[in-house]
């Protein structure tokens, strides 16, 4: 037995990335909803100077850089989810294919990212193999740094799964009394 522990694997980091990529959808669709608001409340308004035509000049060219802006954002977020979905979806299959590399050794510190982040993240190196990562990262692979409590912290015993330098999967020993 060889008294790993799994510390992370990627598929941990899936619904914080969906509900990110999820929360900036939700403002374009609140826009889009108000946007529809905009051109009921302009055409209901009583007509100045008994002109129906300025008012109709006014909706149409509200509406279309409404439905433009609108219809780029919703292009943009669907754009994403789909990248990020292929990601994903390449992620695992290299994980479950057993298609990616394994270093094993002990956890030394090169650089530290400050907790307000502001700098270069965290850079490890493990056996020779460096991995630099940021709390800031929007990434399915491993990102904690030692600032957030990461658990690639210098002298700990770690085996990593990774590819392409993004992490897949970090198992670690215990530390010894």
């Amino acid at each position: 037995m060889d008294n790993f522990t799994t510390a992370f694997l990627f598929t941990q980091n899936a619904p914080g990335i969906h509900g990110v990529l999820l929360s900036n959808f939700i403002p374009t669709l609140m826009t889009a909803g108000l946007f529809v608001l905009l051109l009921i409340g302009i055409w209901k308004t009583p007509r100045i100077r008994k002109s129906t035509s300025g008012a109709i000049l006014l909706t149409i060219l509200i509406g279309a850089i409404g439905v433009a802006g609108t219809a780029m954002s919703i292009r943009n977020n669907l754009e994403t989810n789909t990248e990020n979905d292929q990601e994903y979806r390449q992620l695992l299959s290299i994980y479950n294919t057993h298609q990616y590399q394994v270093v094993e050794g002990p956890v030394q510190v090169v650089h530290e990212q400050p907790y307000s982040g502001h700098a270069e993240g965290d850079i490890v190196d493990v056996n020779g193999v460096s991995f630099r990562f940021s709390e800031f990262d929007l990434s399915y692979g491993y990102h904690q740094t030692i600032a957030y409590h990461g658990v690639l912290q210098a002298g700990t015993y770690a085996r990593i799964d990774y590819t392409q330098g993004i992490i897949l999967r970090i198992d670690v020993k215990p530390s010894s009394p």
